[in-house]
């Protein structure tokens, strides 16, 4: 048992806020990958 009690709020905004940021690299490196051989292709 901890003897404080657990910040259950902060918590789960830390970990929406990961998730959020994980997405957005997601969606960023998705979109990068994918521009990547279009730019070859134009270059």
């Amino acid at each position: 048992m901890s003897l404080y009690p657990i910040p259950w709020q902060q918590l789960i905004l830390k970990s929406f806020y990961l998730i959020k940021m994980l997405k957005k690299t997601a969606v960023l490196f998705f979109f990068t990958k994918k521009s990547v051989p279009l730019q070859r292709i134009a270059g």
